[in-house]
């Protein structure tokens, strides 16, 4: 398989078209985050493989045979050594035909791989006004260059890093991206983030720290976030999580997410 440039995703574009609900793939389409494309031929394709990071996405035509020899190359030769030199371990996998998920898996074998499967929640109507459930000593404030700006606030660097899942800088983060936090003190509750923006749409990346867990906090920051989008003119707003995350799933559903899809995937690890 070999790298597309830019100027060529086009061509795969209508292989991808059944995972268009994920937003990293029309992001990374769109050149809006950093990501490389494979495909096997120039010009005439019957398969694509799409590399965002720890995720990859994997299209073909329905009802076709996945060319298992091409996949485990271009993992073995390609994605493995670029992963490891960017400290990536862990991989998860979306498929296109679903059904090619388990003999790819047993094709990946030596990737330690597992079936999984993951859920996709997309917002419908706030359900609860977020100020109510902020509990005393907590503030709601937005991720921005003021708050980085605070060296004695804890939890800073944990931020800074998840700015950068998916993002190259913070500044790319600053720039093109937004969030909200709650702070207690100096001190970082959590946060929730935009992640693959195109425009006017998102999806959410939140995360609460211990030792504020199980307070309700994730909700009050999941509503307050998509007030936020919606005052920004995002209205698609995406929510993706383990099929067994049960506190990701209950936040989305009290946040006024509803469950449009699940699918199957392959997670692995790039080290062997």
């Amino acid at each position: 398989m070999i790298q597309l440039t830019p100027d060529q995703y086009h061509t795969v574009a209508p292989l991808f078209e059944p995972l268009q609900d994920h937003l990293a793939v029309p992001a990374a389409l769109a050149g809006l985050i950093p990501a490389a494309v494979y495909a096997d031929a120039p010009g005439h394709h019957g398969i694509a493989l799409l590399h965002a990071r720890h995720r990859l996405y994997l299209a073909g035509p329905p009802g076709s045979a996945p060319p298992l020899q091409q996949i485990h190359t271009l993992f073995h030769n390609t994605l493995r050594p670029q992963a490891q030199a960017a400290g990536q371990d862990m991989f998860t996998l979306w498929l296109a035909p679903a059904d090619w998920a388990e003999p790819v898996r047993e094709a990946l074998a030596d990737r330690r791989c597992a079936l999984g499967r993951r859920h996709y929640y997309t917002f419908r109507a706030l359900r609860r006004d977020w100020r109510s459930g902020l509990p005393p000593g907590f503030a709601l404030q937005p991720v921005d260059a003021a708050l980085l700006s605070r060296p004695s606030l804890a939890g800073l660097d944990d931020l800074r890093a998840e700015m950068c899942s998916e993002r190259p800088s913070v500044d790319a983060f600053l720039a093109q991206s937004f969030g909200v936090c709650l702070t207690r003190d100096d001190a970082l509750a959590g946060w929730c983030l935009s992640e693959y923006n195109i425009p006017g749409a998102c999806e959410i990346g939140i995360e609460t720290r211990e030792p504020w867990r199980r307070r309700g906090l994730a909700t009050v920051m999941a509503s307050a976030f998509v007030e936020t989008a919606l005052a920004r003119g995002v209205t698609r707003i995406g929510w993706d999580c383990w099929a067994n995350n049960q506190a990701s799933i209950a936040t989305a559903l009290k946040a006024g997410f509803e469950k449009t899809h699940d699918d199957p995937v392959i997670y692995g690890w790039f080290n062997s």
